[in-house]
C-alpha cells in the first residue's frame, strides 16, 4: 500500500525538524544547515528565511510549494550563490559554497535569451564563454536542441519564438553546460496550460534520462505531483520549511492526464493544497 502524505508526515516528524536524510545510497548534493537570510530594508534588515535544513540526494528531483513571499526565490537564490546567508552555511556536492560555479545551471521564469543572436548561439554562449572549440560547441548544442524539440528552429531569433520555445532555449542552453544540479524558478508560469503541460512532460523526460539533481520552484500543485520525487512546502514569514513529502506518484508511467485520474493524485492534491492554507 502506497504511504499517503499525512503518513509521511507523521513518520517524518519522528526525525529532526526540518530535515531530510539523504536517500540510501545516493551522495548528497545539496546541504543546508540552519540557513537564514536577510535584505536590507532601509535602517534594519528584513528577516526572509529562517533555520532553513535540508539535504538532497544526488538525482532527486526536488519540486518546492509555497504562497507568494514565502522564500521560495530566496532559497533558489541562495543553493545558485546569488544571495550569501546571513546565518547557516550550504554545501553543494560536499564543497561549501560561496557563489555561482558551473556545476550549478538556472533556468528562470523568463528565458533571457541574447535578442540578437539565434537559437544554436543562444545555447552555444556558455560553452563559447568557456573556451569550447567552436566544432565541439556546436555538436553539443545540436545534441541538447534536439532533445527539446527545436532542431528546425536554430536559425531563428528570439522574437521568432514563442514563449513555450524560449524556455525551451533556456533548458537546453542550462543543460548544454552539463551541470550536476539543475535549478528552476517558476519556468512555466507564464505559458498556457497546453505548452505548460508540454513541457512539463519534457523536462520530466529529461530528468529521467541524464539523471540531473533538479531543484524546481512552482506554486502549482498539479505540476508539483507530476514532476517530484519530494515536494517541500514553505511558509510563514520570515519563510521556512513546514513540511517535507515524498511523492509516490512520481514513477508513475503515462502523462499528466493519466496520473490524474487515479484517486490516489485526488488525495495527495488535496491535502498539499490543505497544507498551502
Amino acid at each position: 500500500m502506497a504511504v499517503t502524505m499525512s503518513q509521511a508526515a507523521t513518520q517524518r516528524n519522528e526525525h529532526e525538524h526540518n530535515a531530510d536524510p539523504v536517500k540510501q545510497g545516493a551522495a548528497e548534493a545539496v546541504k543546508l544547515t540552519g540557513v537564514g537570510l536577510r535584505y536590507p530594508d532601509g535602517a534594519k534588515q528584513r528577516e526572509v528565511l529562517r533555520d532553513i535544513n535540508l539535504h538532497i540526494a544526488e538525482g532527486e528531483f526536488v519540486c518546492v510549494l509555497g504562497a507568494s513571499g514565502s522564500g521560495k526565490t530566496s532559497l533558489l537564490r541562495m543553493i545558485a550563490g546569488y544571495e550569501q546567508p546571513a546565518a547557516g552555511e550550504i554545501s553543494i556536492f560536499g564543497q561549501r559554497h560561496t557563489g555561482p560555479n558551473q556545476r550549478v545551471g538556472v533556468v528562470f521564469q523568463h528565458a533571457n535569451l541574447f535578442p540578437w543572436l539565434n537559437v544554436r548561439s543562444n545555447v552555444e554562449f556558455g560553452l563559447k564563454m568557456q573556451g569550447i572549440s567552436k566544432e565541439t560547441r556546436r555538436e553539443k548544442a545540436a545534441y541538447y536542441i534536439e532533445q527539446v524539440g527545436l532542431s528546425n528552429a536554430v536559425k531563428l531569433l528570439p522574437h521568432q519564438l514563442s514563449g513555450g520555445m524560449k524556455q525551451r532555449v533556456a533548458i537546453a542552453r542550462t543543460l548544454v553546460t552539463d551541470p550536476n544540479l539543475i535549478l528552476m524558478d517558476e519556468p512555466f508560469a507564464a505559458l498556457d496550460a497546453i505548452t505548460r503541460e508540454a513541457l512539463q512532460s519534457q523536462v520530466r523526460e529529461l530528468w529521467l534520462q541524464t539523471g540531473k539533481t533538479a531543484f524546481f520552484i512552482t506554486h502549482d500543485v498539479d505540476e508539483a505531483l507530476f514532476l517530484a520525487g519530494r515536494i517541500i512546502v514553505m511558509g510563514g514569514s520570515p519563510g521556512s520549511i513546514t513540511t517535507d513529502l515524498p511523492n509516490p506518484l512520481q514513477h508513475r508511467i503515462g502523462g499528466l492526464s493519466e496520473i490524474r485520474s487515479g484517486k490516489e493524485y485526488a488525495m495527495l492534491r488535496e491535502q498539499l493544497i490543505q497544507l498551502l492554507k
